[in-house]
């Protein structure tokens, strides 16, 4: 799926040269639809060998732990090898086509926006199938470099209530969580970016409006997760005997309502 939506944007797999129609050779950028797409593209191409790799190093330990070396060490092999193999090529291939390709045709800032926010991503799982302390260390750093530049673009360009804006900020708390095993700085950015968008003066009708929701995006639902994970999040703070990571923040019950019954979603 990730090839073809390469060749649909006129960039071949392997390379140059690029079709003399294509938008990355014409200046005028890609649509909303086409963004949404190649979003789509990556995410369906990594799934699998993302899960398959999570999959592989549950099966490595539990047949190291039962004394079955040569079964692990095969696991192993396969694991970086092949699966390894399949995650590093598809990010390389969205890497190149995001960074020398369209960021540079980026026609405003909610592109340029999800552009950085996906370098981020394809940076941190690359870092999760890198070998060797120093690449994993450089790809996490490149991946904390870029999530940064997104933030600071959305939080200058967007409004808080926008999905974009939104989604970057849970990717990248998901990053400290997950890879940076810093659940302070996991919870702090999210529950900054909650209460950003549910306390902005434009009041909390604000998510009802269309262009928050542009690319797919849907405030409310990314609201939902952040909140979701920042209660996960500090209770296993909580249960490592780390204390509450933050203070309370505001929730959402159902039917899309704050703790006051007022109205936040559609």
């Amino acid at each position: 799926m990730l090839d073809n939506m390469f060749r649909a944007l006129g960039i071949p797999p392997e390379g140059p040269p690029v079709r003399k129609d294509s938008p990355c050779t014409t200046g005028d950028g890609v649509t909303d639809e086409e963004r949404s797409l190649l979003g789509v593209a990556l995410k369906n191409a990594l799934a699998g060998p993302r899960h398959a790799w999570r999959k592989c190093l549950e099966l490595e330990a539990s047949q190291r732990a039962q004394g079955f070396a040569e079964n692990a060490n095969a696991c192993q092999l396969y694991r970086e090898s092949t699966i390894g193999t399949e995650v590093g090529r598809h990010c390389d291939q969205g890497l190149q086509l995001i960074r020398f390709q369209l960021m540079p045709i980026a026609t405003d800032a909610f592109q340029r926006v999800f552009y950085l926010k996906t370098l981020g991503d394809l940076f941190r799982y690359r870092a999760e199938v890198a070998s060797g302390q120093q690449n994993i260390d450089h790809q996490n750093a490149q991946a904390l470099t870029t999530y940064e530049q997104a933030m600071t673009t959305a939080k200058a360009n967007l409004h808080p209530c926008n999905g974009m804006r939104l989604a970057t900020a849970l990717n990248m708390a998901v990053f400290h969580h997950e890879v940076r095993k810093s659940t302070q700085d996991a919870v702090t950015l999210a529950r900054e970016a909650f209460e950003e968008a549910v306390t902005h003066n434009d009041g909390l009708d604000a998510l009802d409006e269309p262009s928050h929701s542009r690319g797919g995006k849907s405030p409310v639902l990314i609201l939902q997760l952040i909140r979701d994970n920042v209660s996960i999040w500090t209770s296993e703070a909580a249960g490592q005997g780390q204390g509450s990571a933050v203070g309370s923040m505001r929730t959402m019950g159902k039917g899309g309502k704050d703790r006051s019954g007022k109205r936040v979603g559609r």
